[in-house]
């Protein structure tokens, strides 16, 4: 959505008035939640996950702290999901990958002092472990803050 020019009004009106199919009712439910903020597809898979195992607030490309970091997702307003793929590790795309991780570090350290859990995913894993990441995100949401 965030490229194809569509947005979820558009997209909802489109599943409406499609002939019947086989899984309607999913396509419906995934053109509610449908989302312009994510920057990637693994970010609305995430965000796509956790709408259907039942969390309710979770916020795309949220800009938190002093510094205007940007995460990929929040849920509740306190607990970050970041979806990392190995391209910001790459020598290129991000500069060195030392100075990447160094950055990384910075950046992670920052959120957290400023009250603000975070935990990381791969897209490999969100796809080989959905089950998985939700029951981690699950029990971290469950300690609370």
């Amino acid at each position: 959505m965030k490229f194809g020019g569509y947005t979820p009004a558009q997209l909802q009106k489109l599943v409406e008035l499609s002939p019947r199919f086989t899984g309607k009712p999913v396509a419906r439910r995934a053109a509610a939640c449908a989302s312009t903020l994510p920057d990637s597809a693994p970010e609305s898979y995430a965000r796509g996950l956790l709408l259907a195992a039942g969390f309710t607030d979770v916020r795309a490309n949220v800009t938190l702290t002093e510094w205007g970091y940007r995460v990929d997702l929040l849920i509740d307003g306190w607990l970050v999901i970041e979806i990392d793929g190995l391209v910001k590790y790459d020598d290129t795309t991000y500069g060195p990958a030392q100075e990447a991780l160094l950055n990384e570090k910075t950046r992670a350290d920052r959120i957290g002092n400023a009250g603000f859990p975070i935990l990381r995913f791969s897209p490999s894993y969100l796809e080989r472990h959905p089950d998985k990441f939700i029951a981690t995100v699950r029990e971290r949401w469950r300690r609370g803050r």
